[in-house]
Formats: C-alpha cells, sequence, structure tokens
C-alpha cells in the first residue's frame, strides 16, 4: 500500500498539548484497484470519531489556541479533498457526529432529511444532543433535554436513541424522542461504541462486566440485552463491515468477526506500517470499500 497526502484546506491555529494528537487516514483502492492510504485530518492536534458518508467523512476536530482550544464538526470531502469546519460555533464544542436516518414523515418536523447530529458541550457544561442540516440554511438546534448528560449516540429505527449516559457509573440508555422522558436503563458500564443494525433491528454496544469486555446486542421491542461474544481488552470501537460481521481494531492492524460464528476473528488489514500507535476509531463504507481509521500517537 502507498501513503498519499492531501492539499492543505487553510491555516489553522491548532493546539497539540489539550488532548492526545491523533490523525483520520483513509484506507482505500485507488485508480489501477491498489489500496492506498492517505490523510483525511491533519496530524498534530486531536482529530477523531469519524464518520464515513458516500460523499465524504465528519469527524470531531480541534482548533483553536492553547487556552482556548474548541472542538468543531469539519467534513472531508471525496471528490475535492479538502476539509472545512462545518459547524463554525465559537461558544460551543461538538463531538460524535452522526449521521441522522431518514426515518419518516414526522422526522422531517423534528431533525428534518440530510441531518447530523452531535453531542455538543454547552456554555454551562451540559452534553446535549444537537441537529445540524446538511446543505441546507437552517440553524443548528437542540434536539432534546432529557436531563441525561450524553457522550455518545446511536439511531433506531423509529426516532429511538441508544446513548451513553455520564453517570455512577456510566450507563446505557434507550428513550423515544416521542417520550423522551420515559429513559430505559440498558446496561452500566459500556464502551464508546453505539450503533444500530436495521437488517437485526437491534442496537449494538460494547459492554464491560465481570472482568469481560463484551460485544453485545439490544433489542428495543423486548429490551433484552444480549451478549454476543468477547472482545479483545481495552477494545470498545467497532464498526460494521456487512449485516453480520463487524470489525474492531488492536494495535495498528484490523480485524473481522463475524457475528453468530464461533470462529475467531481474522485479520482483515494490517495497518501497523500508518499506524505505530493505536487504532481507536473505525468507521467502514462498503460502497468503494472505504475505511476511515483514527491513529492515535503513540505517548512520548
Amino acid at each position: 500500500m502507498k501513503l498519499t497526502t492531501l492539499k492543505a484546506l487553510s491555516l489553522l491555529c491548532i493546539s497539540p498539548l489539550a488532548l492526545a494528537q491523533s490523525q483520520i487516514l483513509l484506507l482505500q483502492q485507488d485508480e489501477q484497484g491498489q489500496p492506498e492510504v492517505q490523510a483525511v485530518s491533519e496530524r498534530g492536534a486531536y482529530s477523531n470519531q469519524p464518520a464515513i458518508s458516500k460523499t465524504g467523512v465528519y469527524y470531531s476536530y480541534e482548533i483553536g489556541t492553547d487556552k482556548q482550544a474548541q472542538k468543531e464538526i469539519f467534513f472531508y470531502d471525496f471528490a475535492t479533498q479538502g476539509r472545512r469546519n462545518i459547524s463554525n460555533t465559537p461558544a460551543y464544542s461538538e463531538y460524535s457526529p452522526t449521521l441522522v436516518p431518514a426515518l419518516n414523515a414526522s422526522s422531517v418536523v423534528v431533525l428534518g432529511l440530510n441531518a447530523l447530529s452531535a453531542v455538543v458541550v454547552e456554555p454551562d457544561g451540559g452534553q446535549k444532543l444537537w441537529s445540524y442540516p446538511l446543505g441546507e440554511s437552517a440553524p443548528s438546534t437542540r434536539i432534546l433535554d432529557n436531563g441525561l448528560t450524553i457522550g455518545y449516540h446511536a439511531w433506531g429505527a423509529r426516532q429511538d436513541l441508544l446513548v451513553f449516559a455520564l453517570g455512577e457509573p456510566h450507563s446505557a440508555k434507550y428513550f423515544n424522542l416521542a417520550e423522551p422522558e420515559k429513559i430505559h436503563h440498558v446496561a452500566d458500564n459500556p464502551g464508546r461504541g453505539f450503533s444500530y443494525n436495521p437488517a437485526l433491528g437491534v442496537f449494538t454496544f460494547t459492554q464491560q462486566q465481570d472482568l469481560q469486555n463484551w460485544f453485545s446486542t439490544f433489542a428495543p421491542d423486548t429490551k433484552t440485552v444480549t451478549q454476543l461474544f468477547r472482545l479483545p481488552q481495552g477494545v470498545q470501537d467497532y464498526t460494521w463491515v456487512t449485516d453480520k460481521s463487524i470489525a474492531y481494531a488492536y494495535g495498528g492492524r484490523v480485524y473481522q468477526k463475524q457475528l453468530q460464528s464461533a470462529k475467531a476473528a481474522s485479520l482483515w488489514h494490517d495497518l501497523s506500517e500508518y499506524c505505530a500507535g493505536n487504532i481507536t476509531r473505525l468507521s467502514y463504507l462498503p460502497e468503494g470499500d472505504k475505511l476511515a481509521f483514527v491513529c492515535e500517537d503513540k505517548a512520548p
């Protein structure tokens, strides 16, 4: 594989000391069908939480001075290979960009089509869900506030959400936008990885329980949690490859695991040549076989 670079976006005053340095990279095929790796975000600052789409990659990126650093939602465009700040909110920091599914007619009123949701750290320190319309002039708005301090989230198929709620202990909570105050406790001590599988009709998340690290499902209809298989210790993040398989990283290598198979995970991509530290986040797009991944630098 080869490593390519992209054109610079603009001059940004970045702070490399505010958080761990990380960079988002993209694995895809070049014009000759050979695998290549190129940079999505600039190196030397905090960039994390990629959400890949057919047109590009959304991610959280740190800008500002050392004492006034904040996180903004950026977009890397596949067509132009350029980056741009799509949130531009001096008063807020945004994390966890997530594409909102087009659910039904009523969802247009609540969130709008082609929207992006994100966790926003508001001036009082509260972490709430906001909506960012894409390709529209409508302003960003808070989606809801049901009292939860939210870290991560995943959308279901019926305007429902599974969220990482900060607390003692941290927990996974489930609710519907129609009745957000009716909160169902799903599990304690979840990891960062929250997702929804429409083919199976279940939410999925990672979970620490009894000194084991599990890949678990939550069925919203029956409110049941099922622990499918153990993950390596320290692995909290994953991405869907197919409806029946996920990929996760350990060190600089990416492994693929079939959900309903007793077989161990198999090596999918060895990316240690491009990431000397740890790959911490993954986001896969089947169309074009594109994999966005976060490389976190080793501590000095």
